[in-house]
């Protein structure tokens, strides 16, 4: 399938996000705003499946082999390298990072084997779903109509996800779990889906200028959720499904650079890695003597820094190498289905 610079430039200001919220979180610098990056992450991912699965159409299988080889890999190469740090009960959190559990309890999601390994736990659950979802969304009118019951499905969960909540797990604090359970997040995942409906509907009702203009009116909205609004999961879903929908129809080509491009297209790497550069680059600045704004700018970079050339050796070592393999399994099975069908028919 081919690569979108675009796509990488969103996953570069969405894992640069992530790093900025826990770095700030590291040195008591206010950065919460970048936590919106997962939902990002999440709009674009349900976007390049859609796509993947419409380009390839290579059917169901074929898709859970490319997804697991593309995410378990290096996820599962996390759970040693965080094990010790964060774990209290090693045994059941080792099992339930494994198996993409990390969800299922309030203390696990607090403090993971894996880090932020809950996202990837909620976008497992989504690959899951979307062979189906994908079946019955075949248009733009569809696609609405996901959007719609995924707000009702969001809502609905508030209120009977806090009972089920108190109910399992009555001596924990159960709101940052209430937050983070994937009927919550399910609306990221189906404006991404939307927009990919949407992305060829704009392209034939508004011309350059106006896209330019609703991208800058967008920007101007993200800028004001992060600095003064509510930026949660529904009016961060919009606004960035507006965003995509811009740039995939050639606005704001200001925004994509090849520096973006490249911290992309390690995004996944990087998530998993970050706070390993976060801890190596906490201590340079403590030992700098530095504080406040100056610490958390110097964190931020170094991190970034260390983070992305970690992440470089890891996609070319592993995240790659195992895409290439999953690939070669897929094809295999073509090739053995083809001769299977050929020989049922005689030829």
């Amino acid at each position: 399938m081919k690569r979108f610079a675009y796509i990488d430039t969103l996953r570069g200001y969405a894992v640069l996000g992530v790093v900025l919220v826990h770095a700030g979180q590291s040195c008591g610098f206010d950065a919460a705003f970048g936590a919106r990056g997962v939902q990002l992450f999440f709009v674009a991912s349900a976007l390049t499946l859609m796509t993947s699965w419409q380009e390839r159409n290579d059917g169901t299988a074929a898709f859970f082999i490319r997804r697991a080889f593309r995410i378990i890999p290096m996820f599962w190469l996390s759970v040693p390298i965080y094990l010790g740090l964060n774990a209290d009960d090693y045994t059941w959190q080792v099992i339930g990072a494994a198996a993409f559990l990390q969800f299922l309890r309030p203390d696990w999601i607090i403090a993971p084997i894996v880090p932020g390994g809950w996202s990837v736990c909620i976008e497992v659950i989504f690959y899951c779903t979307f062979p189906l979802v994908a079946l019955y969304t075949t248009s733009f009118v569809r696609a609405c109509i996901l959007v719609v019951l995924s707000f009702c499905g969001a809502k609905l969960w508030g209120e009977f996800g806090r009972v089920l909540g108190a109910y399992l797990f009555p001596d924990q604090d159960i709101g940052v779990w209430l937050y983070l359970q994937y009927p919550n997040q399910m609306f990221a995942f189906a404006a991404g889906i939307l927009c990919y409906f949407a992305i060829q509907k704009w392209r034939s009702m508004f011309g350059d200028a106006a896209t330019e203009t609703v991208l800058a009116g967008t920007l101007t909205w993200m800028g004001y959720l992060a600095a003064f609004g509510n930026p949660q999961i529904l009016n961060s879903s919009l606004a960035f499904a507006l965003l995509i929908i811009c740039l995939a129809n050639g606005a704001g080509k200001y925004l994509v650079n090849p520096a973006l491009v490249y911290i992309g297209r390690f995004s996944f790497s990087i998530y998993l890695l970050h706070w390993l550069g976060i801890g190596y680059a906490a201590k340079l600045t403590i030992a700098a003597h530095l504080e406040g704004g100056q610490q958390f700018f110097v964190l931020f970079l170094t991190t970034v820094a260390i983070t992305t050339a970690l992440a470089a050796i890891t996609y070319y070592v592993i995240e790659l190498p195992m895409i290439r393999f999953g690939n070669r399994i897929i094809a295999a099975r073509a090739i053995s289905t083809a001769k299977l069908a050929a020989s049922s028919s005689g030829i």
